[in-house]
Parts: structure tokens; sequence; C-alpha cells
């Protein structure tokens, strides 16, 4: 009878074995599922562009202020004016001394945003005679204007005296800053 018992206490404790390590099996094969996700969730977060979380954040609210905008106009209300409403005193000001700072001086940082300075500065000078265009644009004719393919536009057009002008005028200015600049450049490496 002790034989039989030890048998079945034997039976007893093997058959626990095994059900604590069919779970700790299947307890590892879970803690591996989830960890292949958590690493597929990490590499694919780690390949995103760098800025994505604040686009996305900046994205998802001019998508909520996009809707909050057509709930408004829904109700028959200006919604210039409820948002203006919602803004401080002290946060407009400052809104409109930051609007107020034209041209700041941001200095030197690479060609490519000097280039668009000076093209947005030559721009700002610019005056533009509507008149004028339409003109030129019906004496050429529309394919020549535009420069489509297979259009030889050499010739049709004839600068004026006064854009001629304004065109070296414009240069002689560049070309004395330059002169400018290199001579305090000079001066300032000899003076060290």
């Amino acid at each position: 009878m002790a034989e039989a018992v030890a048998g079945s206490s034997k039976v007893d404790k093997m058959a626990e074995f095994k059900t604590r390590l069919a779970k700790l099996h299947t307890k590892r094969s879970e803690a591996a599922a989830l960890n292949h996700k958590e690493v597929v969730e990490e590499d694919r977060v780690k390949h995103m562009p760098k800025n994505h979380q604040k686009k996305r954040e900046r994205l998802e609210a001019e998508y909520e202020e996009e809707k909050r905008k057509d709930a408004i106009l829904a109700e028959g209300k200006d919604y210039d004016r409820v948002r203006m409403l919602e803004v401080g005193a002290d946060e407009a000001e400052r809104y409109e001394r930051k609007k107020k700072k034209k041209n700041p001086d941001t200095g030197f940082s690479t060609y490519e945003d000097a280039t668009i300075r000076q093209y947005n500065r030559l721009l700002k000078n610019k005056k533009v005679d509507l008149e004028e265009y339409e003109k030129e644009k019906v004496a050429v004719g529309e394919a020549a204007f535009y420069g489509q393919d297979n259009t030889i536009a050499i010739g049709l057009h004839k600068d004026s005296k006064e854009a001629i002008d304004n065109m070296v005028d414009d240069l002689e200015k560049q070309l004395s800053i330059n002169i400018l600049k290199f001579i305090f450049h000079i001066v300032n490496v000899y003076s060290l």
C-alpha cells in the first residue's frame, strides 16, 4: 500500500510538474511574441524622421482647429471674431510686437538662406506693371511668352531702357555693398 501511495504521489508530482512546465512554456512564448512586437515598433519609430512626432502633433492640432472652425461656421458665427475673443490682451500685444519686427537680421547661416533673403529683398523692391505684362504677352503670343516646348523665343523680347537702368543700378548697389563688406573684413583681419 505504501508503494501505491508513493507511486501515485510520483504521478501527481509529475503531472503537476508538467502543468507548471506547460504554463511556463506559454508564458515564455507570450513574452517572446510581446518582445518581438516591441522590437518591431522600436525599429519602426527609429526609421521615422526626427520631427515626426512634432509634425503629427501639429497636424492633429490643425485638424482639430479645422473641425472647430467648421462647427463655428455651421452655427453662423464669425470664426476670426470667436478666436480673437479667446486671446488675451497681453498675448495679442506680444503677437503684434513680433509681427511688427520686420526683416530681423538672422546673420549668415547657409548660402541657400542668404540667396532666399536676397531674392525676397529684391522682389520687395520690384514694381510690376501688369498692363505692360499683358501687352507683352499679347504681342509675342502665349506659346513664346511662357516658353513651351519647341518654342524659339530669341529676339522676341526687348527690354526697356528703364528696366536696363534699374538692373544696372541694382548691380552697382550690390557691388558697392560687397566692396564695403570686403573692406570691413580686411580691416578686421589686420586689426587683430
